[in-house]
């Protein structure tokens, strides 16, 4: 309804949402609970975005060229106005700032290729309280950490399918000692992998933390897909054949599941 008709899903995607600095008035709490959420739809080659609480914006509609997405899936955000997104169909991640209302272009980065620097069909982003940006590099099977400035901080990832290597690293979450928002202030990146059958867990250097797999915790098929890290550290994952939610502690401990089929 909010979209007007102008936008029908078709493929939902990642999600992001962040309390924009710009949006904030100090002087002001009534406004504290005001967020702006990102969300892809891969189908559309969109992002769909709100510009109040009241009211949505859609980036990609009319874009051509270099600034037009292809099949994106995930999107990260800050609230400086950062927003990140893996544009999975051509092969790189796309930069935007958003100074308060308005989604801004800002450049694409990388390209299709092997090498560190370049990717090959990125589908997950996290970024970390310094803007930090991982990015699950899915065919090369490795992460890629960018700086701020958007050049390469380091890469890690040894291909392979034992716990530790990597197997086609898909949806990615990060929290570090440095969040404002964290409880024990751990610091590690958690992400899906082996054809979204795995969840593993390494420092922010990529050292190899724990892992687990579906069959660990019960379920002998599954489609795990996008992560998120709370304020105590615990990991959601969302698994989408089987249509639930599956919540582990900080040290990758399972705790329950919820959800079912919709109609």
């Amino acid at each position: 309804g909010l979209t007007r008709k102008r936008v029908r899903v078709r493929v939902p995607q990642g999600i992001a949402a962040v309390r924009l600095e710009s949006w904030d008035d100090p002087n002001d709490n009534k406004d504290d609970d005001k967020v702006t959420g990102y969300g892809i739809d891969s189908g559309a080659n969109i992002i769909v975005y709100n510009t109040s609480m009241k009211s949505l914006s859609v980036y990609g509609l009319h874009e051509k060229g270099i600034r037009a997405l292809r099949r994106p899936t995930a999107v990260a955000a800050s609230p400086r106005g950062d927003v990140y997104v893996t544009d999975t169909g051509n092969h790189r991640i796309v930069r935007f700032f958003n100074p308060k209302k308005k989604l801004e272009f800002v450049r694409a980065i990388g390209s299709e290729g092997a090498l560190p620097g370049q990717f090959q069909s990125p589908t997950g982003i996290a970024m970390d309280s310094r803007g930090m940006v991982y990015i699950s590099d899915t065919a090369n099977h490795r992460v890629q950490l960018m700086r701020a400035d958007d050049t390469l901080h380091l890469w890690f990832g040894n291909q392979g399918i034992e716990d530790g290597e990597l197997w086609h690293p898909a949806g990615i979450a990060v929290t570090d000692k440095w969040h404002r928002w964290s409880f024990y202030k751990d610091s590690f990146i958690a992400l899906v992998d082996l054809d979204n059958q795995r969840i593993q867990k390494f420092t922010l250097e990529g050292k190899f933390l724990q892992a687990t797999r579906l069959r660990d915790f019960g379920f002998s098929n599954g489609h795990l897909a996008y992560l998120a890290i709370d304020y105590y550290s615990n990991i959601w994952v969302t698994d989408t054949a089987n249509h639930c939610i599956h919540k582990f502690d900080r040290n990758l401990n399972y705790l329950t599941s919820f959800g079912k089929h919709g109609s």
